[in-house]
């Protein structure tokens, strides 16, 4: 959420530093950008790889927490999300006037990435998925199995149309 809300406090910025014609504003969408284009490819990664990862983590919330404290679960990490972006406008506050200060802004959002890279190579695999893996014997025919149940189940949505 950090480098999500930083674009939107460092839009004007972002604009004039990387000479961005109004017209071409809603293309964007980071601290080593040249251009105006490198900036739009850089925030597609970034935005794909939190949108994933905060889905990992939903899931993972949602496998390994009893289902009684689930909801608890999910709730505490959106609100831990939320840090980030109040971490965000408490820095823009300091920074916020400087011509390039957004750059620096986004190599602070560099550390906890680097440590990120680091907790996910380490993360396991929940227990749900260990179990269900152990029972699962893998055969290549299998993996069409979901395929074949449903043309069985409902052999006229294929061809219907939409």
């Amino acid at each position: 959420m950090y480098d999500l809300y930083l674009f939107t406090l460092f839009l004007k910025q972002i604009q004039a530093g990387l000479w961005i014609p109004e017209s071409q504003l809603g293309l964007l969408g980071t601290a080593f950008s040249r251009d105006a284009a490198m900036f739009v490819v850089l925030q597609f990664f970034t935005r794909t790889f939190a949108g994933v990862e905060s889905l990992l983590a939903v899931v993972m919330i949602a496998e390994e927490f009893d289902p009684d404290v689930r909801g608890r679960g999910i709730g505490a990490f959106a609100a831990i999300q939320s840090t980030g972006a109040g971490l965000a406008a408490e820095l823009f506050a300091l920074v916020g006037h400087l011509e390039n200060g957004w750059r620096g802004l986004y190599l602070v959002g560099l550390g906890p990435l680097l440590l990120f890279v680091y907790w996910r190579r380490s993360l396991l695999e929940t227990t749900r998925f260990e179990a269900h893996h152990k029972q699962q014997t893998w055969r290549a025919e299998s993996v069409f199995q979901p395929i074949v149940n449903l043309m069985r189940m409902y052999p006229g949505r294929l061809l219907e149309r939409g």
